[in-house]
This record gives C-alpha cells, structure tokens and sequence, in this order.
C-alpha cells in the first residue's frame, strides 16, 4: 500500500521539476560530470517502467551518482557533493532520487549496501536553518526512506545510521513544531 505524499511536499517536488536546469553549463563548469549528466538524462523525463529498468540495469551507476565512489575516499565524488553550491541542481537531484527511491527497491538495497551510506546527506540536512528549505526537506524524505528500509534489513543498525538518526530526528522536530500545518504532514 503506498500513501500519497502530503499536499505541500508533492507540490514543492512537482515545482522543482518544472524548473529548466541549465545542465550543460553545469558541465562546463564543473558542477557535475559529463557521465553524472548522462545518468541524469537515462532516467529523468522518461516513464516510470523505463526509468525502473534503466536503474535496474546500472544500479552500481546510480549508486555511485548519488553516494560516490565506494572506499577509501578514492574516486569520483557523489553528485550531492559536487553540486553543493548549487542549490537548483540539488534540489532537482533530490527530486530524482525521491522518484527513483519510490520506483525501485533495488536501488534502495544499493544505495544501503554502500559503506556511506548517509555521507553526502547529512550536511544538507544539519545546514538547516528554516523548516521551508527545501533541501532539507526533500533530504528527510530520502532519508527517512533509506532508514525505513534499513531498520528492516539490518534491524540492529550500523553506525552510519546510528549518525544520521540524531540529525534527521533533530530536523523532524522542528517541522513538527512548526506553526506551517503542511510542514507539519
């Protein structure tokens, strides 16, 4: 059984999406990577039975645009990382990955089997400074769905998790006491 996601969030995801990001141009400048954009385009405007198949397909891809390169610190970066100073492009991937979470269970068990699992996610949610950021928000809802799917394949936790519980329960707080009651669903 799947719940609709409240009012609010689904109408701040369906704005981000609507918003033209200028890709190439974040290419250029270094913003992402020319393989990140081409992983992006695979799965963004397409049906959903395409874009299930094609995560499918290169979940080991997905992973690492979304969390980075698995080791010692090696590698490429995750894209959540990269695009930090971008907050167009960020929003707009934290959209794509709350689709793609929604859509594929096996992307879900991926991104847990990742040792940092929740790295590049933390610093956009403990940044928050207001409940109606939307980075921090579409951050929770990733993150709650990542935790979720952890407490039931791991039930005894790792540390990664036991790291971002505080910080996603501590942002979670303040959109509870928040005056907004669409904040608050």
């Amino acid at each position: 059984m799947s719940l609709d996601p409240p009012t609010y969030l689904s109408s701040l995801r369906n704005n981000i999406r609507a918003r033209p990001i200028p890709w190439d141009g974040a290419v250029r400048a270094g913003t992402i990577t020319e393989a990140q954009l081409g992983r992006i385009r695979a799965v963004d405007k397409v049906r959903k039975e395409v874009r299930v198949k094609t995560v499918e397909e290169g979940v080991g891809e997905y992973r690492e645009l979304f969390l980075g390169a698995a080791g010692d610190g090696e590698g490429e970066r995750s894209i959540l990382e990269k695009a930090a100073r971008r907050a167009d492009v960020v929003q707009y991937v934290l959209v794509l990955l709350g689709d793609l979470l929604e859509g594929s269970q096996t992307l879900v068990d991926a991104l847990l089997s990742h040792p940092n699992t929740y790295t590049p996610f933390l610093p956009l949610l403990a940044g928050a400074t207001s409940p109606e950021e939307a980075i921090p928000l579409l951050t929770s809802t990733a993150l709650t769905t990542l935790l979720a799917r952890e407490s039931i394949t791991n039930p005894h936790g790792r540390a990664a998790s036991s790291e971002a519980l505080p910080i996603l329960y501590k942002y979670l707080s303040t959109l509870a006491l928040s005056s907004d009651s669409g904040l608050q669903d």
